[in-house]
């Protein structure tokens, strides 16, 4: 019998696909956001690890932090400062970019509490670059600037 070849090419290329990652879409890159907050927020490396690619690079004011080692210390001395009523927000949220290896979006974020010279509230941008990892989304860059 013979097969159509167009047949035969919608065949073969959809038996293709089967094995192919589905794109990431914004709703996994707005959870994905959600519970990294979340994680930073109980002041826990080991809730924060497992969403970071190991070669993760955080780009702060202050330089840059690449791997989880380096992350930590990031993440330890500013749990470290002694702020009270302490909250940490993301806002403006805007997903530019998403396929099945990686997403991209940036935001405003918002840090604020009391510290020792009294309440402060930090206002500042951000882009974070999400790659599939181990079938997991993790996060690989993290860009914050005032």
């Amino acid at each position: 019998m013979n097969v159509p070849a167009v047949t035969c090419a919608a065949v073969c290329i959809a038996g293709g696909m089967a094995g192919m990652a589905q794109e990431i879409t914004e709703r996994q890159v707005l959870d994905f956001l959600d519970r990294f907050e979340a994680a930073q927020g109980a002041r826990d490396f080991a809730a924060v690890a497992p969403m970071l690619h190991p070669d993760a690079l955080f780009r702060f004011n202050d330089g840059d932090y690449r791997g989880l080692e380096a992350a930590r210390g990031a993440f330890e001395s500013t749990w470290a400062l002694d702020v009270e009523d302490e909250r940490y927000y993301l806002d403006d949220i805007d997903v530019l970019h998403t396929d099945e290896h990686s997403a991209t979006a940036t935001f405003k974020f918002h840090w604020s509490g009391v510290g020792d010279n009294g309440p402060f509230h930090v206002v500042g941008r951000g882009t974070s670059v999400l790659v599939r990892h181990e079938g997991e989304l993790r996060l690989l860059v993290e860009h914050l600037s005032r």
